[in-house]
């Protein structure tokens, strides 16, 4: 899985991270990178997948409902308050699989 999260060039270099970026994408989905204004990588898009597969296995999101238009500063907070105390109570409502690939999308650089 490491190779996929690579974010170099074809001649090997490392590509160097803005200080900050833009807000993109579907924002219940987007990464936590994005809710706080910074670069994105390519290990970002695999975290916007997750929450993709987490919403259809599911149903739903813990700071999203379809029935309510989301509220970016609290989807940041919960995003946050997924890598930390909420963590495992998240990822229980996921079949077990789901935890080392969470832990490597939210620890890699």
């Amino acid at each position: 899985m490491n190779g996929v999260l690579e974010s170099g060039n074809a001649d090997g270099t490392q590509l160097k991270r803005r200080a900050c970026g833009p807000c993109v994408g579907t924002y219940p989905f987007s990464p936590l990178a994005s809710a706080t204004m910074r670069d994105q990588a390519p290990k970002d898009d695999l975290e916007g997948w997750f929450y993709m597969v987490m919403e259809i296995l599911v149903g739903c999101l813990p700071w999203y409902n379809a029935k309510n238009s989301p509220d970016h500063g609290l989807t940041r907070e919960w995003k946050q308050y997924a890598r930390g105390t909420f963590k495992t109570e998240m990822l229980s409502t996921l079949p077990a699989e789901f935890t080392p690939i969470f832990n490597k999308i939210t620890t890699t650089r």
